[in-house]
């Protein structure tokens, strides 16, 4: 699936969210210290440090946003880089943390998140976030380990087709792409491209890294090849039932009489959705996107406002959900905006309430959902 804001294939999440064009966000927190609020880590030192690195004390900074940081000596709930936990917290100054962090020597290589949180006495979650704030560098004499895998494509006859692979491990690292388990010859580097794409090309595709310490091999990806059907990304309907002339609402006119052949007398994909057991995402069946659900961010119970985050918010936003693990997803990211188009609202409103964002520069929170299974999640 993908969680959009939206997590996508690699399940595809698209890991959130976003709802209606203007409210078109994943699901972004806002700045009231009573619901979920979201502010920045500005600085971490260190910001980088190798695979099997232990004992690796981390300073983090806090920016002085409201709100603000809890005052000295209040410890957060829980300080976190990508998936590790840090241990020997202290909170010695109001927007100073530290955090020692003992990184395994199979992590993956590359940026991660950093997340701190803390559960005020008043109520809510302030978390402090940067995307790929810190990252993992390949420790000494390690082997090969896969991070991402290449994805099975489909695709119709002379187009293109690109499998991708990314792997760590002590450098360097030599590269060699298969099909049906056979090298390809000249196939050496960290992607492969057909183009333009045979028939003959259908089959099962491969890559084997190696180094000095070892060799990991990719899961396989299948590529189809086959001419896909007409209009092979489902747009959803718009759901307009009502036809005008040029100023007011008019029966829907025949063939040949005038204002024919308008949206409401054309009927698409009706919209279709599945909402989560835990009721916090909503699967679109028919683009296959996973959003975060409730475009109330601060949780106060309201759709206003305070429930509209800045661009710079909403680009840090994705790192805070990804480190609660929000849905049982953890590669939320914000959508592209065709992803973004299955979500109008076509009625030409503003669900949150607000008629006002240009006044503060502000973008509205999703409507929304979350990488490929996201802050949307894509993929079945």
């Amino acid at each position: 699936m993908n969680r959009m804001m939206i997590s996508g294939q690699r399940s595809a999440h698209v890991d959130w969210a976003i709802g209606l064009l203007a409210l078109a966000m994943v699901s972004f927190s806002s700045r009231s210290a009573f619901g979920q609020a979201t502010n920045q880590i500005t600085d971490l030192a260190p910001n980088s440090a190798a695979q099997g690195t232990t004992s690796l004390l981390v300073t983090f900074t806090l920016d002085t946003d409201a709100p603000p940081a809890p005052p000295a000596g209040v410890m957060p709930n829980s300080v976190m880089i990508g998936t590790m936990s840090g241990t020997s917290v202290t909170h010695p100054s109001q927007y100073i943390v530290t955090a020692v962090f003992d990184i395994p020597a199979d992590e993956p290589t590359g940026p991660k998140d950093a997340a701190i949180t803390f559960l005020p006495p008043e109520g809510g979650t302030l978390v402090f976030s940067m995307a790929d704030g810190f990252t993992v560098t390949p420790g000494a004499d390690m082997p090969p380990t896969i991070i991402q895998h290449p994805q099975s494509q489909a695709v119709p006859p002379g187009s293109s087709v690109t499998f991708t692979v990314v792997a760590s491990g002590t450098e360097p690292l030599s590269y060699q792409w298969q099909k049906e388990a056979d090298d390809i010859p000249g196939a050496t580097a960290t992607s492969y491209t057909i183009n333009p794409v045979a028939e003959s090309d259908a089959g099962n595709y491969r890559c084997v890294v190696t180094n000095d310490f070892g060799s990991a091999t990719s899961d396989e990806a299948v590529l189809t090849v086959a001419e896909l059907p007409t209009g092979g990304y489902r747009i959803v309907d718009t759901g307009q039932s009502v036809c005008y002339d040029n100023s007011v609402e008019i029966t829907c006119p025949a063939t040949g009489e005038p204002f024919h052949g308008q949206d409401a007398q054309y009927t698409g994909n009706a919209s279709s959705y599945a909402l989560s057991g835990d009721g916090l995402t909503v699967h679109d069946n028919n683009t296959g996107l996973t959003w975060q659900r409730s475009p109330d961010t601060d949780n106060d119970g309201d759709i206003d406002f305070d429930d509209k985050l800045s661009w710079t918010e909403a680009q840090a936003y994705p790192a805070t959900l990804n480190a609660q693990n929000f849905g049982g997803y953890d590669d939320w990211r914000l959508p592209a905006i065709k992803e973004l188009y299955s979500l109008i609202d076509f009625q030409g409103t503003d669900p949150s309430g607000c008629a006002t964002l240009a006044a503060r520069g502000e973008t509205a929170p999703h409507a929304g959902w979350p990488s490929s299974g996201g802050e949307l999640n894509e993929g079945a």
